[in-house]
Parts: structure tokens; C-alpha cells; sequence
């Protein structure tokens, strides 16, 4: 392989288009003919790869459904070589549920459907080139935002990185926790070692000591083998443990030891094993109600809650809704517009699966409809059926404070008395409506 840090050797064409179907490939040649002298176009997946072992290339666009080697594995093997690499994939809608597989874990940058039109390849393009320009349009850590609290909250992440201190993020599930707790990571000194997330729901119970902690052969029923947990994969990394407080009370217990000490022990083992890597915590409820309703040791959130950062629920950042909508379509490369009632619905929902349920509709519009233009028809059922269309909405950017009573008697009937809907309709959260409603004795 060419020393890719060698500026004699550098790729004169860092552009690599690959496709089996001739006529597919020469269509591409076409449509690109501008871009030309820094493309290299291969008919098969096995010369593609070929050349980037000898070449640095900074843009890949594949087909996907190629012999000998599939885009998606060429795709892997060209990140292993330069893991920063503007990765598209062309493909048919049969390949819809692994796109959106290979979307989570990271591997894909952009998806064009084929058959492609010149308009979504010189829309591709010209992210493309913003992108070497680094004029990313997500803007931090993976977070698409425009609101000026979501943006004051992102300046905290190097210094906190920085810090060495221990960070708790506290926010709803879907708000981007995760992505958060991995730019932590990845700006400080530990960026070099693994990122492990582990979501406390999903361990088993009675294995989650064993799983966070690892266990050797006959500690328990089933243990036929030594088992090496998280807190030992993770020497030199760090360990996210999201929704910390639905982990068991016994299991925050063996936690807090570790903070204290920064030792561990195998279930079943007497040895003593000394912890090398980070915690970042997540909890999904405010921090204090965790703690007064028993799922969160108070000792556990003294240790843990000394950087915290709280992510807003989408509802309370309306002002990016439509901003994320435009983000999540165009990176499976299709340009929506919504009607004037669907934006209007779009801005008002509560979306109680945050950003993560603003996405999946995205992805439902895509995957079920061919029209550029949304309307009502085209959202998932559970979203049609909402109050909040035909209701005479008011446009606002943020979440007003100055409710007077007569404010949220009119919403409250317009929406049939729904305090959901009615929050929305007055742009303010369901908790800010409640305390309100409290404030005017309604």
C-alpha cells in the first residue's frame, strides 16, 4: 500500500465510483462528466479494492449487490484503510431494512436509490463537497440544531472530556444521549481505547453482575467458562451505562464500590482486578425524582452527578423539528416538502419518542410513499388520527411562559380537552401546562 501521508504519493483522483452493470457505471460517467479528472470509476468490486490499497481515496459511491465482494463488505474493508471516507450507497429498495441497519452502526454517510437521477447525484455531490470543505450539516457530534440552549449544552462537551471528571446526562430516551456520552469520549485522553455502551434495560438480571463484571467457571448455574465482563473490555476506554437507574439497587451497590475504589472482583472470584478505564452515566427521569422514588442510590448520584448535562425532549426545541425532518430525508437522499397542515402538525406534536421517533417517521414516509410532497395521508396512522389537525395552531418558535388563564381554556377546548395536544398547541411542555393549570386554579 502507498504511504498515504506521503505528499508525493497523493490520490490525483480520491474519487472512486463503483458498479458492475456497465450501463449503469456509464450513466454514472455521464452524469459526472464534470467531476471527471478526480474519479476513478471500477466495474467490480474486487479492482475497486485493489486500488484503494494502494491509493488514498476520500469518497466512495457503490453500488451494492455486486459479485465476489457486496458494496456493503467493500465498504468495511475501505474504512478500515481510512476510517474518515465519504461513504454513498447506491441500491434498490429491496435493501431498505439493512440500509438503515448500516445507518445505525455509523458505516454510511448518504443513500442514493437506484435507478439514480442527475438531480440526487449533484445533490450528493454537492454535499460531498461541503463535507470535504468541512461544512458538515450536522453541525456537533452527530446533533443537527439550530437552538441556542441544545447549542450552549454542546460547548460543554470538550471541556467536560477535558475535565476527567464524572459526567451524568440526563435526558429522555431518543434525545441523543449516546451521542453525547461518544463525543466525550472521543475528545478525551481515553479516545484511543473502546467506547462501550450498555444499556442497564436490556441486562438480563440475573446475569447483570456477570455481565458487567465478568464471572469464572461453576459461579452460577450455566457458568460452564470464565466470562469476561465490560468493566475489564473496557482498559483504557469508556464504559456508557445508559438509563443507570433501572439498574438493580444490589448491582448500583457493587457500582458505587468501584467509583470508590477502583477495584473489581469476578463473580466468583476472589481476585482483585483494578479498573482502568471511564464512566459516563445516563438516567432517563430528572435526577432528583430518581433518587425520591428508589431508583437511583443517592451515595451512587453524589459519586456519579458532577458534570451534568440535560438534554431538552424534542418538544421543547421546535424550533429544529423541521430542520432534523429535511436532515433525515435528505440523507437517504430525497428531497420532501410538506403542506402547510403537515408542518404545522409537525411543529406542534409533543414527540414523546423525541428525536429518535421523528426520524422512524421519516424513514416510514420514505419507505411507503413515492411523492415528494407529504401530506396528512402520507404519516403513520397514529399521527393522523391527531386532534392537532384541523385545530387553528399558533406558529411560534419556542416555548412561551406567559400563559394567561384564558390562553389555555381555549387551547384546552380547541383540542377537546386533550392536555397533550394542548401543550403542543401552546407550545410548552406537558409539565409546564400541568404546573399552570395549577398556577390559575383551573
Amino acid at each position: 500500500m502507498s504511504n498515504v501521508n506521503d505528499v508525493s504519493n497523493v490520490n490525483k483522483r480520491p474519487y472512486l465510483v463503483v458498479d458492475d452493470d456497465e450501463t449503469c457505471l456509464e450513466l454514472l460517467k455521464y452524469i459526472l462528466l464534470d467531476y471527471g479528472d478526480h474519479i476513478r470509476f471500477e466495474s467490480s468490486s474486487t479492482a475497486a479494492l485493489s486500488y484503494v490499497e494502494n491509493n488514498e481515496i476520500k469518497v466512495l459511491l457503490t453500488d451494492h449487490r455486486m459479485p465476489t465482494l457486496s458494496g456493503l463488505e467493500l465498504i468495511r474493508r475501505v474504512k478500515q484503510l481510512y476510517p474518515e471516507c465519504y461513504v454513498v450507497l447506491m441500491s434498490s429498495f429491496d435493501d431498505y431494512t439493512e440500509v438503515i441497519t448500516e445507518f445505525n452502526n455509523k458505516l454510511l454517510d448518504q443513500y442514493l436509490s437506484k435507478p439514480v437521477s442527475k438531480p440526487d447525484l449533484y445533490n450528493v455531490m454537492d454535499r460531498v463537497r461541503r463535507n470535504l470543505r468541512g461544512q458538515k450539516e450536522v453541525y456537533n457530534y452527530g446533533f443537527v440544531s439550530q437552538n441556542k440552549n441544545v447549542l450552549k449544552l454542546l460547548e460543554m462537551v470538550p471541556r467536560a472530556a477535558k475535565s476527567g471528571l464524572p459526567v451524568m446526562i440526563v435526558g429522555e430516551t431518543g434525545t441523543g444521549k449516546e451521542l453525547i456520552a461518544h463525543a466525550i469520549h472521543d475528545h478525551s485522553a481515553r479516545k484511543e481505547g473502546e467506547f462501550l455502551a450498555c444499556s442497564c434495560p436490556n441486562l438480563v438480571p440475573s446475569l447483570a453482575e456477570s455481565q458487567l463484571f465478568g464471572s469464572v467457571k461453576g459461579s452460577f448455574t450455566g457458568a460452564d467458562r470464565d466470562s469476561t465482563g465490560i468493566f475489564q473490555q473496557a482498559k483504557g476506554g469508556t464504559i456508557f451505562l445508559d438509563e443507570l437507574n433501572s439498574l438493580d439497587m444490589a448491582i448500583q451497590g457493587k457500582l458505587l464500590r468501584v467509583l470508590e475504589t477502583g477495584k473489581f472482583s469476578r463473580l466468583g472470584d476472589h481476585a482483585v482486578l483494578d479498573f482502568e478505564g471511564e464512566i459516563i452515566s445516563a438516567i432517563n427521569l430528572p435526577v432528583d425524582q430518581a433518587v425520591e422514588t428508589g431508583c437511583l442510590r443517592a451515595d451512587l448520584k453524589y459519586r456519579m452527578d458532577v458534570v451534568r448535562i440535560s438534554l431538552p425532549p424534542l418538544r421543547e426545541r421546535r424550533d429544529d423539528i423541521l430542520l432534523l425532518f429535511r436532515h433525515f430525508a435528505e440523507r437517504l437522499s430525497r428531497s420532501l416538502k410538506c403542506t402547510d397542515d403537515v408542518e404545522q402538525f409537525l411543529t406542534h406534536y409533543d414527540w414523546p419518542g423525541n428525536v429518535r421517533e421523528l426520524e422512524n417517521v421519516v424513514r416510514y414516509i420514505i419507505a411507503m410513499h413515492d411523492d415528494e410532497v407529504v401530506t396528512r395521508q402520507h404519516l403513520p396512522s397514529y399521527l393522523q388520527d391527531s386532534t392537532l389537525f384541523g385545530s387553528d395552531l399558533p406558529t411560534h418558535a419556542g416555548a412561551r411562559k406567559d400563559l394567561t388563564k384564558n390562553d389555555i381554556i381555549s387551547a384546552l377546548k380547541e383540542c377537546n380537552f386533550n392536555k397533550s395536544d394542548a401543550a403542543s398547541a401552546l407550545g410548552v411542555s406537558r409539565m409546564t401546562l400541568w404546573r399552570k393549570i395549577k398556577e390559575h386554579n383551573l
